[in-house]
């Protein structure tokens, strides 16, 4: 017998009888097959505990699955596949502010350039009863449309893309269009100055009554004219235009969601990332497109609002752009 053996029997002999293990079970308890069932078993465990954690961890990413639609991947696809960061960029309006106590600030919608505010005449009443007071550009505000479109778009894309930043309109440079993919939201004449420019030049141009066409089909109007409620009961109508163009190099990607007021391009942002409108808009793109998306294109759609609320949006036609 081995000194192992001896040293096995002995420990065996000093324990009590209840506790004494079979000559057999004390020779075959560690045996190879033992040892491998030992490591199949917590090989087992570790996978399931893996398993349960993963999907506690990504119980919110199956919600979001769960609206992603084949639609909504097609139309965000050059965003989402994309390995440059995402820039969403709102609209800073341009305020005229007299630095009195308290302080004024005067806006006109259709100005958003320091020098042609400060010719403008409604400001020039307003200065002369001011006299004395020092004026500055004042750009510390936005709409309730801006933060409202930008948190649809955060909603959406922010799990889906690797860096995504909140910019003002008026810091939007060349080289974060060259750099970076834009998404604009805002009014329409303010973004379509910074991106005259760019490679491609859209067909649908917008100006502050509406949206000018400067292709029009046969039969199809040349413009699109806003219509605003003159009394409280009425509705206002605006178009708004979503336009996909290429940066400054082709490299990135630029859409913007605009209109002459913020229900419109609010609306315009709902209508491109709802499951169901998206499978309306996928289906357009690709009746202009030859059965796919344009890489390119502009569409134009009308939409009612009352109380600034957005109440129907209605497709009016798109346009693929080369």
């Amino acid at each position: 017998m081995s000194g192992e053996a001896k040293a096995e029997q002995a420990h065996n002999a000093a324990l009590p009888e209840s506790l004494k293990l079979p000559k057999f079970a004390m020779r075959r308890f560690f045996t190879p097959d033992f040892l491998v069932g030992v490591l199949v078993g917590c090989i087992v465990l570790a996978s399931v505990w893996t398993l349960t954690e993963s999907r506690i961890k990504h119980a919110g990413d199956s919600r979001l699955d769960g609206h992603w639609t084949p639609e909504l991947s097609a139309l965000w696809a050059p965003f989402v596949q994309s390995a440059h960061p995402l820039i969403v960029s709102i609209e800073d309006p341009l305020f005229f502010e007299f630095q009195s106590h308290p302080s004024i600030l005067f806006r006109n919608r259709s100005l958003n350039d320091w020098a042609d505010l400060q010719k403008s005449p409604e400001l020039r009443t307003i200065a002369m009863k001011h006299t004395n007071v020092a004026v500055q550009p004042s750009r510390y505000f936005t709409t309730f449309g801006e933060v409202e479109a930008s948190l649809i778009l955060g909603r959406l894309l922010g799990p889906r893309v690797q860096i995504l930043s909140l910019s003002r309109s008026s810091e939007l440079t060349w080289n974060q269009m060259a750099n970076n993919d834009v998404l604009f939201v805002g009014v329409q004449y303010s973004f379509f100055k910074q991106i005259k420019d760019l490679p491609i030049e859209p067909q649908l141009n917008p100006t502050d009554m509406g949206v000018v066409d400067s292709h029009p089909a046969p039969g199809e109007p040349n413009f699109y004219a806003d219509q605003y409620a003159t009394t409280t009961n009425d509705q206002d109508v605006v178009y708004s235009l979503i336009t996909h163009l290429p940066g400054p190099s082709k490299s990135t990607e630029v859409e913007s969601f605009t209109s002459n007021r913020s229900p419109g391009y609010v609306a315009a942002v709902q209508w491109f990332t709802d499951p169901e409108s998206a499978r309306a808009a996928v289906a357009r793109l690709k009746d202009i497109g030859g059965g796919k998306i344009p890489r390119y294109y502009q569409v134009l759609l009308r939409v009612t609002s009352k109380d600034g609320v957005p109440i129907d949006v209605t497709y009016v036609l798109s346009r693929a752009l080369h």
